[in-house]
């Protein structure tokens, strides 16, 4: 359920970027301005293969380290985030999965979907 929401915000988080001047024409424009946006403090995103590869520390929406809430699991919204924002710019739906270390490093893998 998180990733079907968060590719709707991703969706908007584009439309948004682009109202604010940011091309988002490039997975290094992606990372810019999640970065310069302080979603992120570091944010790391490239091709492995045919997937993409996400690695975010100092992560700005983090609910286990921004909100201090505590629970079991996680609820990062990055996976679906991220294939939002992708799908929006580049059309490409991507398939999330995650390995997360809420507070920590969280690594986001974006399978593309085969036709």
């Amino acid at each position: 359920m998180g990733n079907l929401i968060g590719e709707h915000v991703g969706e908007e988080v584009l439309k948004f970027a682009r109202a604010q001047g940011f091309t988002m024409d490039s997975l290094k424009s992606v990372e810019t301005f999640f970065r310069d946006n302080l979603l992120a403090g570091t944010i790391s995103i490239g091709e492995e293969g045919e997937d993409i590869v996400a690695t975010i520390e100092e992560c700005g929406v983090c609910p286990k380290r921004v909100g201090h809430c505590q629970f079991d699991g996680t609820a990062c919204p990055w996976p679906g985030l991220l294939a939002g924002v992708l799908l929006a710019a580049f059309r490409e739906r991507l398939i999330p999965s995650a390995s997360l270390v809420p507070t920590e490093i969280c690594s986001i893998r974006l399978r593309r979907e085969r036709r």
